[in-house]
């Protein structure tokens, strides 16, 4: 009589069969935990990179930036120390002096500030030197240029050097506008430069850039 034949089994109660598809599985598995492993590592070291390059880029931009402000701030005071230290600036002189500082600067302007009772000597005295009317003039609801409505100061813009073809409205009343009054009130009440947002010039299609105001004590 044969001897029946007797299976091995592995682990002394798993069968040879039935260890073989367990063992498949068992590397199955592993090579997809390890697949997920070096997945997640690849997408967290392309992630730190990205991080990386977009942290040189924004340092980079904030630090030409930074240049660009300090660059713009000693123009800046270049041109307040050529008012300080002058009793009276011409229209030429003051061409002479901000033209070569429009590098990288769309206009420098200087706005005086006109109380209501000297309002009509003002334009009298302006057009005579301009050779053409001068009014000080404020934006209507249409946005047109129109003679400025009675109140107790103005700031009319004076002098201009600008790389615009259009040019600056001479005349124009920065305190006709809320954002353009507040920042030189604070600039009047700090003697320091301060920042307004942007505004529209009347004939821009496109709003101006942020600008810098000074008043002058």
């Amino acid at each position: 009589m044969p001897l029946q034949a007797v299976r091995p089994k592995i682990l002394g109660f798993i069968s040879e069969q039935a260890s073989a598809w367990l063992v498949a599985l068992v590397v199955l598995l592993a090579g997809c935990a390890l697949t997920a492993i070096v997945a997640w590592a690849a997408a967290d070291l392309y992630q730190q990179q990205v991080r990386q390059r977009f942290q040189l880029l924004v340092n980079e931009r904030y630090t030409r930036l930074q240049e660009r402000f300090e660059d713009q701030e000693q123009r800046l005071n270049s041109l307040r120390r050529f008012f300080v230290n002058s009793d009276e600036v011409s229209r030429e002189e003051f061409d002479g002096f901000a033209e070569p500082l429009l590098l990288r600067t769309r206009a420098y302007s200087w706005a005086p500030r006109v109380y209501r009772a000297q309002r009509s000597q003002f334009e009298q005295r302006m057009s005579v030197q301009r050779g053409t009317p001068f009014v000080i003039r404020e934006l209507d609801s249409a946005g047109l240029l129109v003679p400025a409505l009675e109140r107790d100061e103005y700031v009319p813009v004076l002098y201009s050097q600008t790389q615009s073809l259009l040019g600056t409205p001479l005349g124009f009343d920065l305190l006709a506008q809320p954002l353009r009054r507040s920042a030189l009130e604070r600039a009047r009440a700090t003697g320091n430069w301060r920042c307004r947002s942007r505004c529209n010039w009347s004939g821009w299609n496109r709003p101006m850039p942020t600008g810098f105001y000074w008043s002058r004590q």
